[in-house]
């Protein structure tokens, strides 16, 4: 049978996490997939710890031959989609559960091709599968994507979430613009989902590693100036107080993503003080 959905990991130096990322894919109930591994010129065991893996003929490496950005070797990845439906996974994060692939398909079944994309709630992880905290969205089912596309802008944050499943066909022509840094996961979301709902699954499945090496602290800069534009390039009116809005809500989102950066450090420092303590330090395993 021919795989119906591609998992893409684009990554760069992650020997770190990479294992538990395919692990996490491996493992899943729903099996009918392929998975695409593409290396951005590595300078670690990444590309060794993978090529453990490719015993599995559901499993492949690409290795590129020079240097692509974040959102280049994000989209060299979406190139390499044949299938009807593909979820982009980040490196060190994984699938949280091993029914999250299933769930997903089985919404994807039940609405059929009008529907672009599945999120679910996320679990927020440190390095080492602690949970830090999870992100209950609130929302279960359809969910109208503009209104979200908005509120989004309004708060100066990505509202949506991380795509479970995502399809083919709403993706297009679409890819991610690295000339938005901050708002890059927020614009493909919009643009795929424009003019229909997305759905939610009400359940942690996706799990969001926060560590030393994560880039959200740096891109921060210019957060107020992207969602203006983002709200031109999709046609979402901001009047004066609107805008205005989004200049508040690019402040709280600073200074409410850093609170939780060191608060996820914080918790990092106690663990281990507790381990040198001798007292046992609960991971999710």
């Amino acid at each position: 049978m021919e795989p119906d959905v591609t998992f893409l990991i684009p990554v760069r130096n992650g020997e770190n996490f990479i294992a538990e990322a395919i692990e996490s894919i491996r493992c899943q109930t729903y099996t009918n997939w392929t998975l695409l591994v593409r290396d951005n010129l590595s300078r670690d065991q990444t590309r060794e710890i993978v090529r453990e893996y490719m015993s599995d003929p559901r499993i492949r490496l690409l290795e590129g031959n020079r240097e692509l950005s974040m959102a280049g070797n994000f989209n060299r990845c979406l190139n390499e989609v044949h299938t009807p439906y593909y979820m982009l996974l980040c490196h060190d994060d994984y699938l949280a559960a091993p029914h999250a692939l299933q769930a997903a398909r089985e919404v994807m079944r039940e609405h059929g091709s009008s529907l672009p994309t599945v999120y679910c709630d996320l679990e927020y992880v440190n390095r080492d599968r602690e949970r830090i905290a999870t992100r209950r969205f609130g929302r279960s089912g359809l969910v109208d994507a503009m209104t979200l596309a908005r509120s989004s802008i309004l708060n100066a944050r990505n509202l949506f979430g991380i795509p479970l499943l995502a399809s083919t066909a709403a993706l297009r022509e679409h890819r991610y613009d690295e000339t938005l840094p901050y708002a890059i996961d927020l614009d493909l979301s919009i643009a795929t989902a424009k003019g229909s709902p997305v759905f939610y699954i009400p359940e942690p499945l996706i799990a969001n590693r926060y560590h030393d090496h994560n880039s959200t602290g740096a891109l921060l800069q210019g957060v107020v100036d992207q969602m203006i534009a983002l709200a031109d390039r999709h046609g979402i009116e901001l009047d004066g107080l609107d805008r205005a809005r989004v200049r508040l809500g690019a402040t709280y989102a600073n200074w409410a993503k850093r609170a939780f950066l060191y608060y996820a450090r914080a918790r990092k420092s106690a663990g281990s003080g507790a381990t040198r303590l001798g007292i046992a330090n609960a991971k999710t395993q």
